[in-house]
């Protein structure tokens, strides 16, 4: 495990020698579990009421894994994006939300996070996307919030660290 230079905490959820990721998903009743060990395959299992627990057989390696209410999202080792379960469809009233449908231009990305309708993802350039549901703002993305590292997204809220030239207190040389 990874300690910070700065602070001597551990920091479990970003390692060199391969993820150790885990996202436990809850609301309610429904829970879904996810691991992946760096450039390795998706497991998922729990509460499949979307099918997102149903991981894509074409899904490929991935180097991380994140999840919303009932969607959940992968971050393959090419750097695409997958998403699947609820939200397959954007149909905009009041249905599905579309925060399963990976935009088109997404390009290459870097870090992912899923909230509760909507998702998000880090470009390898450093900006921040995010698409689904957005009923309190939690996928405008401020225009003045430069290049990011890492992403967090919570029922109806997101957070991103920016990349200001601070080496990162979780990194290990």
């Amino acid at each position: 495990m990874n300690r910070s230079k700065h602070t001597g905490r551990a920091c479990p959820l970003l390692t060199r020698t391969g993820l150790v990721a885990a996202f436990l998903a809850t609301a309610g009743v429904v829970a879904v579990h996810q691991s992946a060990h760096a450039d390795g395959p998706v497991h998922c299992w729990g509460r499949n009421y979307e099918g997102q627990c149903d991981v894509p057989a074409d899904l490929g390696p991935c180097s991380n894994v994140a999840g919303g209410y009932l969607h959940s999202i992968a971050l393959r080792s090419d750097g695409t994006v997958r998403c699947w379960g609820r939200g397959t469809v954007n149909t905009g009233d009041g249905g599905e939300f579309g925060q399963s449908i990976v935009p088109a231009d997404l390009g290459s990305c870097v870090s992912i996070a899923g909230g509760y309708w909507h998702s998000l993802a880090v470009q390898a350039s450093g900006l921040v996307r995010c698409w689904g549901r957005n009923d309190y703002g939690q996928c405008n993305v401020p225009a003045d919030l430069g290049p990011c590292s890492i992403l967090a997204a919570g029922v109806l809220h997101t957070i991103a660290l920016r990349n200001d030239g601070v080496e990162d207190p979780c990194r290990k040389d």
